[in-house]
Formats: C-alpha cells, structure tokens, sequence
C-alpha cells in the first residue's frame, strides 16, 4: 500500500488485459517494434508528477524491460518505478531507488 498526495500513479502490466493465441499469452501493451502484445509477463508500477507521465512511462518500461526501463526513467526527475516480472522461479523485483518513496524525492 501506497499513501501519496499530489502525484500520479500508474501501473502497466497483462494481468487483467491479455488474450492467449495458440496457448500463447499476448498483452494489451504492444511493442511497437513489432507490432505485437507483448509476451512477458510483467507488472509496472510508477509514480510521478502527474498521472499522464506516470502513465506513459509504466507503458514504456513494459516494453523496455528493467534495465532499459529504469535506465529511461532517470531521466524523468522526481519519479520512481517498480517493475515485477513473472518467471517459471516466482516473480523478480526491479525498482528504483526511491520507490516507494514519493515521487518529489530525486532519484539517484
């Protein structure tokens, strides 16, 4: 649980919008390199300023993955990311310094 005031939260991921094609799992979250839903099971959780850019970069790291994406992040001061992949070993943690502190705190 978050407690926050005066920032946008947003999280990304195919939990709940997905469809399966020849027992294959595709996101909502198209890479647009090429042009299909993604395939790896991923959750982003950012907060920021606002809810547009939170949004926006949640979408991007999706696509990204964890090291790109949090790359890509540091240079959106005040934000901080959580990103939680899931493997066959259980779920992997990725996350910003700062997360989940709020988004006002600069991210080293």
């Amino acid at each position: 649980m978050l407690e926050l005031t005066n920032v946008g939260v947003a999280t990304s991921g195919d939990t709940e919008q997905f469809v399966e094609i020849a027992s294959r799992r595709y996101s909502h979250i198209v890479d647009p390199r090429t042009g299909l839903g993604l395939t790896n099971r991923i959750a982003v959780t950012v907060i920021a300023h606002d809810a547009t850019t939170a949004d926006a970069l949640a979408s991007a790291i999706s696509v990204l993955g964890p090291a790109r994406g949090l790359a890509l992040l540091r240079r959106f001061p005040g934000t901080s990311a959580l990103v939680e992949i899931r493997t066959e070993h259980g779920i992997e943690r990725f996350g910003s310094d700062s997360f989940p502190l709020p988004a006002t705190t600069d991210i080293q």
